[in-house]
């Protein structure tokens, strides 16, 4: 089903007034959360429930704010939009989170900040689109696509939009992953790795106008298989 949440200023706000009270979260198991304003919570969690699926839209105006983890396919299915607005994210991002979970993040609009790692494919499946808007790492953490077990998957798709990390991307640590870039602009603030465990499978591929900055090395194939393409665009 679909809650909505109005009224005059239309906020989801869940919070501590006693000290003692237990840490607030927001888990959207199945179905989906619209609101009207704004969001703040210790933990965000779009498909939280093996199982279940759930969505949630961020527009134009309206922000989510955590303390803690925001996590777009927990053990369920998750599917995220924004076309505007703002995130800022107390802890990491994490899209497709444990073994048999799905998590899409559709990027078009808006900024959405992280203060720490961003995982896309944690020990799940992940995808984030993003066609715009902005994605910032804004502490010294990596960013992982495919990252924990075998049983992950990750992909990461930039047709516009800039993408800031706070250290190294690492696109394949053990299960497969893909970053693909055919428009908009990506800035890796140490390393990238393709590739970078035993038998995992990192792919990168760069063309159209995109901008694609690496601060650090670039490391193809260090202990697994690697593939970086270039079949346009710039790498600096």
């Amino acid at each position: 089903g679909t809650l909505a949440i109005g009224g005059r200023d239309g906020g989801f706000s869940v919070g501590e007034s006693d000290p003692g009270m237990r840490t607030p979260n927001s888990y959207v198991a199945g179905g989906t959360l619209v609101t009207a304003g704004d969001i703040s919570v210790h933990g965000f969690r779009v498909g939280s429930e093996a199982g279940t699926t759930g969505a949630h839209t961020l527009v134009a105006g309206k922000k989510i704010v955590t303390t803690g983890s925001f996590l777009i396919g927990n053990a369920g299915t998750g599917t995220y939009t924004q076309t505007g607005g703002s995130v800022t994210g107390g802890t990491d991002l994490t899209v497709g989170d444990d073994a048999g979970s799905v998590g899409t993040v559709n990027l078009s609009g808006g900024n959405i900040d992280v203060a720490t790692t961003v995982y896309v494919g944690d020990d799940g499946t992940g995808v984030f689109n993003q066609t715009g808007g902005t994605l910032t790492q804004t502490g010294a953490s990596n960013m992982y696509i495919a990252d924990n077990a075998t049983t992950s998957y990750g992909e990461y798709t930039m047709e516009g939009g800039l993408l800031t990390t706070g250290n190294s991307l690492y696109v394949g640590t053990n299960g497969p992953g893909i970053f693909t870039m055919t428009s908009g602009t990506a800035f890796i603030d140490n390393a990238l790795f393709a590739g970078n465990a035993a038998g995992s499978v990192g792919s990168v591929n760069i063309s159209g106008d995109s901008v694609l900055t690496v601060e650090g090395s670039l490391r193809v194939g260090q202990s697994g298989e690697g593939v970086f393409t270039v079949a346009g665009g710039t790498v600096n």
